[in-house]
This record gives C-alpha cells, sequence and structure tokens, in this order.
C-alpha cells in the first residue's frame, strides 16, 4: 500500500474560491452520482446517495458534496469534496465544532455498528494501522486535543471547499463495512443551530 497521509493541522482547511460563477448546484435527495468504472483492484466504490441541506437556505448558504475520488484501492482511499457557497449579500461568520487532528467527521452505518471516518485530505499526515485497511491506528484516531470550536467566514458569493479521505473505524471489526453512512455538520449563526447531512453509500465493486 502506498501510504498516503492526513493532516495533522488545526483548523476549518477550506479553500475559499471568491467570485466564481462556474458552480456547481447541489444535488437532490433523489440524485445518485455513480462511479466510474472501478479497476480492477478497487475494494470498495463509493457514491454520495443523497443531500439534505435542512435550513441552510435560510442564510442563502448553498452546499454540495462530490466523490471525487469514487473508489478505495491499495494506493489510495475514496475521497469527497464538500462546497459550501454564500448566495446571499452579507458576509456570514459560522460556528461549528472541529476535531483534531484531521477534522474528523464520524457517520454510523444505517441499520448496523460499524462507523466510517472522514479525513481531511492534505500532506501532513498519520499513515493506516494495517496494510490491508484504511483504518487509523486507535492511538492516532483516539489520543490528542478534544473536539473545539472555530469560526469561519464566508463573504457574499464566495465558495468554499475542502475535501476529506474516507478511512475506516478503528474499532470496526471488518473494513470499511458496505452500507450507507450519514455524515453532517452543524453551524451556528447568531445563536441559531443549523444542520445539513449527506449520505454516502460503500459498496463491495
Amino acid at each position: 500500500m502506498n501510504r498516503r497521509r492526513v493532516l495533522r493541522a488545526l483548523g476549518p482547511g477550506f479553500v475559499a474560491l471568491g467570485g466564481c460563477t462556474n458552480l456547481r448546484r447541489f444535488r437532490s435527495q433523489n440524485q445518485t452520482t455513480m462511479p466510474r468504472t472501478p479497476p480492477e483492484d478497487a475494494f470498495r466504490t463509493v457514491t454520495v446517495e443523497s443531500l439534505e441541506t435542512g435550513r441552510l437556505a435560510q442564510l442563502d448558504l448553498e452546499p454540495s458534496v462530490e466523490a471525487v475520488e469514487p473508489t478505495v484501492t491499495d494506493d489510495h482511499t475514496a475521497e469527497v469534496e464538500l462546497s459550501l457557497t454564500n448566495r446571499g449579500d452579507r458576509r456570514l461568520t459560522l460556528g461549528y465544532e472541529s476535531c483534531p487532528p484531521a477534522d474528523e467527521h464520524t457517520a454510523s452505518k444505517s441499520g448496523g455498528d460499524a462507523r466510517l471516518v472522514l479525513l481531511r485530505s492534505d500532506e501532513q499526515a498519520f499513515e493506516p494501522a494495517a496494510e490491508e485497511c484504511w483504518r487509523p491506528s486507535e492511538m492516532d484516531f483516539f489520543v490528542g486535543e478534544p473536539c473545539g470550536p472555530v469560526e469561519l467566514d464566508v463573504d457574499a458569493g464566495e465558495t468554499l471547499t475542502r475535501t476529506y479521505e474516507l478511512w475506516d473505524y478503528p474499532k470496526n471489526d471488518h473494513c470499511m463495512p458496505p452500507g450507507e453512512y450519514r455524515f453532517g455538520e452543524t453551524y451556528r449563526v447568531d445563536g441559531r443551530e443549523y444542520e445539513w447531512t449527506f449520505t454516502v453509500r460503500v459498496a463491495e465493486p
């Protein structure tokens, strides 16, 4: 396995695309992103099944999610890109919880106990604990700084984007169990909370 590394630096990790006019529209719940033909050595395929925007429209915020790398192989794991566009005419300050070292997001399998983790992609990182699975070690994952509040400014007309790698949860009995997993983010604006979620499907090729 060519062991890619996952970011250890703190912070929200968004890349700003200010003034961008050619923006992807978010998908409806009934639309499915289908992967390209998986390579022969694919271990899992990943698709974005649904996106629920909640009350973000009240803030003129538009999220989108795309599986930019839809396969898991020995050489790489799947990657999911999250984008957030401020369609309004004022700057917004979003508060949310960030979990170091890699802005971790954990989701449980629908109808099961297994979990998967999204870890922010970058050049600095920790390595998989085992050759046969993209799984962080329990020491790397569970020991460290606790989650804490951060703030993020989004200017009017600005699009922010970040990319995550999909990793196995350290305590799973099996590597990346197939099924549907729901991830989410909750923003705090002016004392109110706004949640949006998306579901990914992990399947055997």
